[in-house]
């Protein structure tokens, strides 16, 4: 098992690379959901549609604003890469 390093520093690269690719996620999801949210908006309080697809609607709308509100305030919302 090679722990020199050359080990480290391939660990520290990785380690990077999935940071970066999750913010990018991050930062498409919330280019997509500033396109959708007024329709899930609007969705979410049609009265005929049932009651438990509004609830579901207005909690995925109220989650993704704070996951925008942590970007923008340039925290990460949640961790993709895990571990820290």
């Amino acid at each position: 098992m090679n722990t020199g390093p050359e080990h480290q520093n391939e660990k520290l690269v990785a380690s990077t690379t999935v940071r970066r690719r999750s913010a990018d996620r991050v930062q498409s999801l919330i280019t997509g959901f500033s396109v959708v949210r007024p329709i899930l908006a609007a969705l979410a309080a049609i009265p005929f549609i049932p009651d438990s697809w509004r609830a579901v609607l207005s909690a995925l709308v109220i989650t993704l604003d704070q996951v925008t509100l942590a970007s923008r305030r340039g925290r990460p919302p949640f961790s993709l890469a895990g571990g820290d």
